[in-house]
């Protein structure tokens, strides 16, 4: 679990969360919700234990993340944020074998084996020896991706967590769905997962819990039932929205029919 406490982050003149206590619970999938501007970005750096609080703590299963090495945070959590540019020519097998660097050093025979099945996952297998700068936008966000899953596949934490920012934005929606079909199968194994996301349809399907922002303050935080039934979600985006709750076997329903006058 990563919890919050009075938490407050102050960004040059800006304050972002003014003393904001919230859980993260492990074995669910969060998604963070917010217009543009709103500080989706900044809670997942601070969740994290990228980004310090300037006021109140983070903690990871209990520990103050301020009191963990940088090793430690990497052996605790994964993060994927958007804009992950390579400094150097890596091909995609080292991209993805870069999430075990945290961890004791394994032999040749295990990278590979751990790599090519977390490749397979995410539809990269073929393109393993591909450098990662000649891939297109959504095959790198994948390779990206598979980095982060190796790397709380590998750790011993009590409960992992994997924070990643937008993952689906270069996505089709086959993948957008698959990708988050394998976020939920690894939230049922006790890992901790957070994502900011831009579509509300996929976050209604997908998560078991929404964090809704706005200006740098949060709005609501609940299951996807409370947070979408609230109205608050159309009052932040501004726009007319219908939500039917989960029914039996049937995903929850949402549709968009226009902004608000």
């Amino acid at each position: 679990m990563i919890r919050l406490e009075d938490a407050t982050v102050e960004l040059g003149a800006t304050a972002f969360f003014h003393g904001l206590s919230l859980p993260f619970a492990a074995g669910k999938l969060t998604g963070v919700l917010g217009p543009n501007g709103s500080g989706k970005t900044t809670l997942l750096r601070l969740a994290s234990a990228e980004l310090a609080p300037t006021r109140g703590r983070v903690t990871f299963d209990g520990r103050d993340a301020s009191s963990l090495s940088a090793l430690e945070k990497a052996q605790q959590r994964g993060l994927m944020m958007q804009a992950s540019e390579l400094a150097f020519e890596f091909t995609v097998f080292e991209l993805c074998a870069m999430g075990l660097a945290p961890f004791a050093r394994k032999r040749p025979e295990q990278v590979r084996a751990a790599v090519h099945a977390v490749a397979e996952q995410v539809g990269l297998v073929s393109l393993l020896e591909r450098s990662v700068r000649s891939l297109s936008g959504g095959e790198r966000q994948r390779a990206h991706l598979a980095r982060v899953l190796l790397q709380v596949e590998a750790s011993s934490a009590a409960h992992p967590a994997l924070l990643l920012d937008e993952p689906a934005s270069h996505q089709d929606p086959a993948w957008q769905l698959a990708l988050f079909d394998l976020l939920r199968e690894r939230a049922a194994k006790g890992v901790t997962v957070i994502a900011v996301i831009h579509d509300l349809a996929l976050a209604a399907r997908s998560c078991d819990q929404l964090v809704l922002l706005e200006r740098g303050t949060l709005v609501r935080a609940g299951s996807v039932d409370e947070v979408f039934g609230s109205g608050d979600v159309a009052k932040v985006f501004a726009v007319e929205l219908e939500y039917e709750p989960r029914a039996s076997e049937r995903p929850p329903r949402l549709s968009l029919s226009g902004r608000k006058a």
